[in-house]
């Protein structure tokens, strides 16, 4: 009997997956995915858009070990950009963490971004330059706590306020290379792409306020903020085999971790650690012709990823910045903090 549920929960799973690869429909460019919150605890979505900008937003079933669960999921979305423009590219999707139905699409050739709320088309907005980015979720006092979205264009970094005024909110500029990633996690800003450094953000001024220098060997492609400690950063590149783990502070005493896949990341990303299962989201590089890859859902610990290389291999990194590693970086830190105030009185007497 528990054979017979399991089988019939994968094949619900299959279906709600189904839509995002359906014959005739354009090649996939990009995928997101977010875990349920509140009420949908458990009940993850799963957004891909093609190189036409259609969206396909599809919810999952709730897995048969939450309570209550049912067999509900499927396609529940389906919608193009308004006014279509450009030659067929790379577009790009992120859902909106803060927000059930909110997804946000850009398109490279286009130069657009556009918001949909359920099936309807809710905000867009122009950009300057070709978008190689997106996200959402970042929540400002300042915008009445309003979702913002925030676009790597060019060399700039637009953010945008698309639910009140649809208008640019900031529009930043790190240095004279191409972003080409962007994360968030609701109160923090990480930008990073050719240069190589990672820099954190100070909403309040749009201003660096730390830099991780030479993340990488090549161009960033991934970013992702840590749950458990948000001075902690992970970063890989489409055109290495590298999946870096470091620190956004240089106070903060945190070793270098480094895993070596066997080939260059065709896509990598870090699944929330909250024990449910969940789809997994594989962002693709821009160099890569690859078409990206839909996983059914799996169980996963904290600060766990999943990647797929070009040599065809899917690699799980579990627990990448751990409990230990907190604790040896908390004690790093306290020792740190407690020489600085045994030099405090000496200085002072010179």
């Amino acid at each position: 009997e528990e054979e017979e549920e399991e089988a019939a929960e994968a094949e619900a799973q299959v279906r709600a997956l189904a839509p995002h690869t359906r014959q005739g429909r354009e090649r996939i460019t990009d995928l997101h995915c977010t875990a349920g919150e509140g009420a949908a605890a458990g009940q993850g979505r799963v957004a891909s858009v093609d190189q036409r900008g259609s969206l396909v937003l599809s919810q999952l079933p709730v897995p048969r070990e939450a309570e209550g669960a049912n067999a509900a999921g499927g396609c529940i979305v389906r919608c193009c950009p308004h006014e279509p423009r450009g030659a067929a590219g790379w577009c790009g999707v992120f859902l909106d963490p803060t927000h059930a139905a909110r997804a946000s699409v850009v398109s490279y050739y286009a130069q657009r971004l556009w918001q949909y709320e359920g099936e309807q088309l809710a905000a867009s907005a122009d950009l300057l330059h070709n978008p190689t980015a997106v996200c959402c979720g970042m929540l400002l006092p300042a915008s009445n706590h309003a979702s913002l979205t925030a676009v790597a264009e060019g060399c700039y970094v637009s953010v945008w306020d698309l639910q009140r005024s649809e208008s640019c909110v900031a529009r930043i500029s790190i240095s004279s290379d191409r972003m080409l990633a962007v994360a968030t996690n609701g109160t923090n800003l990480a930008v990073s792409g050719c240069s190589r450094h990672v820099s954190l953000l100070d909403a309040r001024t749009w201003r660096a306020t730390s830099t991780w220098r030479n993340a990488l060997k090549y161009e960033v492609n991934y970013l992702s903020f840590s749950e458990a400690d948000p001075r902690v950063m992970y970063a890989g590149s489409g055109m290495d085999a590298e999946l870096v783990c470091g620190s956004l502070s240089a106070k903060f005493p945190l070793e270098r971790k480094v895993f070596h896949g066997d080939a260059r990341w065709i896509g990598i990303d870090r699944v929330p650690g909250s024990g449910e299962k969940m789809p997994l989201r594989f962002q693709k590089s821009r160099h890569s012709t690859a078409p990206p890859v839909i996983l059914l859902p799996l169980s996963i610990l904290p600060e766990s990823f999943y990647g797929l290389t070009a040599a065809g291999s899917l690699f799980h990194v579990e627990n990448f910045f751990s409990a230990a590693d907190r604790d040896r970086t908390a004690a790093a830190e306290a020792a740190a903090a407690a020489s600085a105030e045994d030099t405090a009185p000496k200085r002072a007497r010179e």
